[in-house]
């Protein structure tokens, strides 16, 4: 079985990176996690500070309430935006490079013979340490593909929009990693 597909590089794509390779961070997720749901409760036991000071005569628990407030805000800051902010910085300066570029691949049971201009790369599937998908894309994660640097994986992205292959490449993908896990089981 030979299945082909093609994929420009585009600058949303490096967000759609960085979330997949989040989707099986455990540590990642429950700083979300708990920076989200800190900031929830602090944020409720501010309203509940100020609504209670409301029907009172005794203002002296508001400045209280705003301390709160501001704890809340700075940890939903935190848990929504702050902990992919910096993640955001490293993931672009590496794929910011690639915006523009076609990539055409020929995927094969045995490799992905990547074309990019004039130059052909052969990714063997051994390579690959995991492989995850979302709406727009399929996302092939290299062992051992990190910049030195950094802690950004080297990531092919192969896009789904006029990819009639689509199916056939999920369960070759599916198939090639449950022979890796049977064989590093034996």
């Amino acid at each position: 079985m030979q299945i082909e597909n093609k994929t420009e590089f585009k600058k949303d794509m490096i967000k759609n990176i960085m979330r997949a390779d989040g989707f099986d961070n455990q540590t990642y997720k429950t700083k979300k996690l708990v920076l989200n749901m800190s900031g929830l409760v602090c944020g409720m036991v501010s309203v509940s500070i100020f609504a209670r000071t409301m029907y009172s005569i005794d203002d002296s628990y508001k400045s209280i309430a705003f301390v709160f407030a501001a704890i809340c805000a700075v940890l939903l800051y935190a848990g929504m935006y702050g902990i992919d902010k910096n993640s955001l910085k490293l993931f672009t300066a590496q794929y910011s490079k690639n915006v523009g570029i076609v990539y055409e691949y020929v995927i094969t049971s045995d490799e992905i013979d990547v074309k990019v201009n004039d130059d052909n790369y052969i990714i063997p599937w051994d390579s690959v340490e995991k492989w995850c998908e979302d709406t727009e894309s399929f996302y092939l994660f290299l062992k051992g593909g990190s910049n030195e640097k950094q802690a950004v994986p080297v990531c092919f992205v192969i896009g789904k929009k006029d990819f009639e292959g689509a199916k056939d490449f999920r369960e070759l993908c599916t198939a090639v990693m449950a022979v890796r896990i049977g064989d590093n089981n034996d």
